[in-house]
């Protein structure tokens, strides 16, 4: 992490008078459900992630969604888990399969859209996740529907819920802005250049330039804040063994196959991103944008091993994280209980005054009043960290809680 860059969030903090008015530390993270999901929910760090997009479900020809291969107990575990990190876990819908593409073409039809989106909003409150994270790719994009899709979508999720996109700059010319305007946050997914789909050209998939010019486009084509973007990073590359054979490598599977892959962007035929393109696009990312989108979070080695890919995203992100929460002198004390499970008391405050609650990624959660007696009632929080913030004499003030 370079010291330019702190100097610039700090200049940030100073001259907004607000604290966390970006997302530097926003991180990602998609997990497939079809990858032995109960092992991966036992193996995942929830700490490392602001988000985690379980991927992915889909409709039926009659509109009834379904996620493959997992079942209640494991959606239930995965957001409790989750939650006590303060991490908040989103629905992702679609994916690049084609195979989804007959049912969504069918229900996204404007007779059929009503039932689609209820049974969408009902399965996702339903299972528990904190909103849905729209994944629609290549035709279902472009299609005629996708606008109205989102913005019906969008009116029916419950105010508390999240409402994200993974989105490929070729396929979002035509995007209207009042679309875009929707998501809380939309994931750039910066990779797949060339693949099996090119065989006859290999090469990078994922360059740092494609990062830099995907980051241009979002916020300076479309207009979309730069908070509300977010780079995706690939962890995974391309073998082009031939004209005729191409497959996709997990980096946990190359660095393992191929000692010192983590240094280079290049093994042979194999084309990734290693720990340097990695830290580039991070302080690319923490200085033009909203924090970074991981494909796919099972890819990567051991958050313990030197070599991981996450732990080299937390190298760039974690010491402006630590400038902020220095910032606001945060604290565990005068505040109680804590733990606490229905309600809060600061001393600090009085009544009437307004408390705004962030998750540790710094995202405004909710904003509570001050009752009679200095309580505030969280207990319709998630169970987790957080942090409370107001104002006391022009200056931001944060107390850190843990909600049972």
């Amino acid at each position: 992490m370079n010291k330019k860059m702190l100097v610039l969030w700090i200049l940030i903090l100073i001259s907004t008078g607000t604290t966390w008015c970006q997302s530097p530390s926003r991180v990602v993270g998609y997990l497939p459900s079809w990858e032995n999901f109960s092992q991966a929910i036992e193996s995942t760090d929830f700490d490392h992630y602001s988000h985690i997009m379980v991927a992915f479900a889909n409709p039926d020809m009659q509109g009834d969604f379904s996620i493959n291969a997992t079942n209640d107990a494991e959606i239930s575990k995965l957001i409790t888990e989750a939650h006590k990190a303060g991490c908040r876990v989103l629905m992702s819908i679609g994916g690049g399969s084609t195979t989804i593409n007959e049912a969504w073409e069918e229900n996204l039809k404007a007779d059929k859209r009503n039932v689609l989106i209820n049974n969408l909003v009902e399965f996702m409150s339903l299972k528990g996740f904190d909103g849905v994270d729209v994944d629609l790719e290549g035709d279902l994009v472009l299609s005629e529907y996708y606008d109205e899709f989102v913005r019906e979508l969008d009116e029916k999720l419950p105010e508390s819920k999240l409402l994200t996109a993974a989105m490929a700059t070729w396929s979002a010319t035509g995007l209207k802005p009042e679309t875009l305007d929707r998501y809380d946050f939309i994931a750039v997914m910066s990779y797949d250049q060339t693949g099996p789909w090119n065989a006859s050209i290999p090469g990078q998939h994922s360059s740092y330039e494609k990062a830099e010019n995907d980051l241009d486009y979002w916020i300076n084509t479309k207009g979309v804040d730069r908070d509300r973007v977010v780079l995706g990073l690939p962890f995974y590359g391309y073998n082009f063994v031939s004209t005729t054979n191409v497959y996709s490598m997990g980096y946990k599977e190359i660095v393992s196959q191929y000692e010192g892959a983590e240094e280079s962007d290049q093994i042979e035929n194999i084309y990734y991103n290693g720990q340097k393109t990695i830290k580039a696009k991070s302080e690319l990312a923490l200085e033009k944008a909203g924090g970074v989108m991981i494909w796919q979070i099972l890819q990567d080695v051991d958050y313990s091993d030197d070599r991981s890919l996450l732990k080299t995203i937390h190298s760039v992100i974690s010491p402006v994280h630590e400038v902020i929460l220095s910032s606001l002198s945060v604290e565990a004390d005068s505040i109680y209980p804590n733990p606490c499970s229905k309600y809060l008391i600061l001393p600090e405050v009085e009544e009437g005054d307004s408390i705004k609650v962030l998750s540790p990624d710094g995202q405004l959660v909710a904003t509570y009043p001050v009752e009679s007696g200095k309580k505030i009632k969280i207990e319709g929080l998630p169970a987790g960290w957080y942090y409370l913030i107001w104002e006391s004499d022009g200056k931001k003030v944060g107390k850190r809680f843990l909600k049972k």
